[in-house]
This record gives C-alpha cells, sequence and structure tokens, in this order.
C-alpha cells in the first residue's frame, strides 16, 4: 500500500494554521472593501491562491500549507499594495 504525499508530510503547526486563517479572513476583507479598485484577472489570481491556502488547510500538510501562504502573500502584495496601510 502507497501513501499519498499529504498522509506522508508533517503537519502544520498550531501557529502556522492560525496565522494561516487570520490571514484568509484579512485578504477576505480585503477583497471586499478594495476588490472594485483591482483588475478582474488579478483579483481572480488571489481568489485562486486563497483558495489553495483553504485547501492546503484541509489537507493537513505543512509545507504545502507554507508553499500555498507564500503564493497568496505575493499575490496580494502585487494586487492590493496599495491598501496595505488600510488594513495593516
Amino acid at each position: 500500500m502507497t501513501k499519498t504525499a499529504d498522509a506522508m508530510a508533517k503537519p502544520p503547526d498550531r501557529a502556522t494554521v492560525r496565522r494561516a486563517k487570520t490571514f484568509i479572513k484579512d485578504v477576505e476583507r480585503m477583497l471586499k472593501k478594495h476588490g472594485g479598485k483591482v483588475e478582474t484577472k488579478r483579483r481572480e489570481k488571489v481568489e485562486q491562491a486563497l483558495g489553495e491556502v483553504k485547501e492546503a488547510l484541509r489537507g493537513k500538510s505543512g509545507k504545502r500549507l507554507a508553499t500555498a501562504l507564500k503564493e497568496l502573500d505575493s499575490r496580494v502584495d502585487q494586487s492590493f499594495g496599495f491598501a496595505k496601510k488600510s488594513w495593516a
């Protein structure tokens, strides 16, 4: 019997999970507040990265969650850099 990569991966620590959940809430709030000010294509990329973080939380893989968080952070920074002061 072979195990999938998620089953063999080390689960994320509580601090990473907490940080991910907080970041998800912040990004959703930012999308709601500033989403109309951003191009549709960029907004969709942020929403896709947000979905990947949510999926990684369910998958219980620490490495996958860390990678998804980095990707979401970079997408948010590219698309919503102007809004950082208002939500930080």
